[in-house]
């Protein structure tokens, strides 16, 4: 072989070895990048499970992050066991109960296998290129001792040290790429987190295997789970309660299709689509408060118009009424029978005004913060009756004063004129509403009148209106809110009325 072709070689083979060590050393970078971001979600998964209200302990076993996990004496801490294959994380961690436990995090993943595998390729292509190097320059040496093929013109040294700066720039060049694009990465992660925890509605990535990669802040609050309890699981583990939920997995279509699902006491907005590579994208919106609101506005809708319709008949038969009543001063008046038509008529006349009266629109309510326990404790003294409330922090509601106070007016004095001595509340609060739920020890409705005690003019009293539980109801509606009779029977009849937490 030429001189010449020797030299050449010899250059190709330097250039081949430089190569392929910088791409082993950025490969080395890779891995140890790869472990450092192991270590990271192992410390943030422990970091989230440590401030979860449910068990510790349970939560962080259900993670397949984790090989394994004891408890401890030790202090918390962290430690690296390097003589295992594959190598270890030890996490000391200290929970709410005061116990240690002693968590151990593989080092380990599909990336860093293939990372592994492509390390020990180049590795053996750089011993490889060191060997064919060392014959090559070998040869080198011996064509020049012996003279057999004299260079005619001297090699210079400097292009091959420009060559290797060359080389070495690129090297920077794309590291420095290769950081900026990383950069970029953890930015965009970071800014697609923020935004997911910033919308109203639930967002949920499920991977291979159906396993959880996404769960915002809003299904956190939806489902009642955090999300170091359920990264990493199945869906069909972390939802099993809520099979309406996974139902959904099996209809996923390419295009996105909208369901709305009723589950604990929750009305659901449902939307599911296929992702590539076998992934789902779950978006839920919370719209019981929607349907809430439309269930009362329909309610309301009925009841304005039922009294349109009873207006008109009532003011129809107050004037036959009175027509009536005009030819019975025609009559003799000595007659004891005219006097009972009369009675009657002023009987039905009266009835009448009231159902009017009852039948008209109720004034836009005042919406204001009202304290309901204050109210009960003030009417409860005006009626004479004893009373026990629970829970009175809790009793604030956004409504209507005077018309609040009708209402607890009405039922107390209903409780009263049922031989009630005492009464019982207990006020239950969430995020939308309050709940009053009003108990009082009277002598109960019979089964046979639950059904009736909402109409206007139905009493069982020989003197009675009919009108309370009627005007109740309608003041509850106007006011945004619900009422409903949840049991009675001798000793303990209970309603249940829930009002608005917020302005609407």
């Amino acid at each position: 072989m030429r001189k010449t072709s020797l030299i050449f070689l010899l250059l190709v083979e330097i250039a081949g070895l430089f190569l392929f060590y910088n791409i082993n050393l950025l490969f080395i970078q890779l891995g140890k990048t790869e472990i450092t971001r192991i270590k990271n979600q192992a410390r943030d998964i422990v970091l989230m499970a440590s401030h979860s209200s449910d068990d510790v302990q349970s939560l962080l076993k259900k993670n397949p992050l984790f090989s394994r996990i004891t408890t401890t004496q030790m202090s918390p801490g962290e430690d690296e066991n390097k003589q295992t294959d594959p190598p270890e994380l030890i996490i000391r961690s200290q929970v709410k109960n005061g116990s240690t436990l002693n968590l151990i995090v593989p080092l380990a993943s599909p990336a860093l296998s293939i990372i592994s595998k492509i390390q020990a390729v180049t590795t053996g292509i750089i011993v490889l290129s060191g060997l064919l190097l060392i014959i090559t320059a070998s040869l080198l040496l011996i064509q020049i001792r012996k003279g057999r093929t004299p260079s005619p013109t001297p090699i210079p040294i400097d292009p091959l040290q420009n060559y290797l700066l060359n080389l070495k720039g690129k090297e920077i060049q794309m590291q420095q790429e290769v950081d900026v694009v990383r950069q970029l990465a953890e930015k965009k992660e970071s800014l697609t987190g923020l935004i997911l925890n910033q919308v109203h509605f639930a967002v949920i990535t499920l991977g291979k295997g159906q396993r959880i990669e996404t769960f915002n802040h809003q299904a956190e609050q939806i489902f009642k789970k955090s999300y170091a309890s359920v990264v990493n699981c199945t869906i069909q583990d972390a939802l099993q309660e809520y099979p309406e939920i996974l139902q959904l997995l099996q209809h996923s279509e390419p295009v996105s299709l909208v369901r709305e699902i009723s589950t604990h006491d929750l009305t659901l907005s449902c939307n599911s689509i296929k992702l590539p590579h076998d992934g789902i994208l779950i978006t839920i919106e919370d719209i019981t408060d929607e349907e809430e609101t439309r269930k009362i506005d329909i309610e309301k809708k009925s009841l304005v118009q039922l009294g349109e319709m009873a207006a008109y008949l009532s003011h129809e038969v107050r004037n036959s009424l009175g027509v009536i009543f005009g030819y019975t001063k025609t009559l003799k008046h000595n007659d004891p029978k005219i006097d009972l038509i009369n009675k009657e008529i002023h009987f039905l006349t009266d009835m009448m005004d009231r159902f009017l009266g009852f039948s008209k629109p109720t004034e836009p309510p005042q919406q204001v913060p009202c304290t309901i326990s204050d109210l009960i404790t003030e009417l409860c003294t005006v009626h004479n009756i004893q009373v026990v409330q629970h829970d009175e922090v809790n009793s604030e509601a956004i409504a209507d004063a005077q018309l609040l106070r009708n209402v607890l007016d009405n039922l107390i004095r209903n409780a009263v004129q049922a031989g009630a001595s005492e009464i019982d509340s207990h006020y239950h609060r969430d995020k939308r509403s309050v709940e009053l739920l009003f108990t009082d020890n009277g002598h109960g409705i019979p089964d046979s009148l639950l059904k009736k005690i909402w109409f206007p003019f139905f009493t069982t009293r020989e003197k009675g209106s009919g009108m309370g539980l009627a005007l109740v109801r309608k003041l509850v509606l106007a006011m945004n809110g619900e009422i409903h009779l949840l049991s009675s029977k001798p000793g303990e009849t209970r309603f249940a009325l829930r009002l608005p937490t917020t302005q609407a």
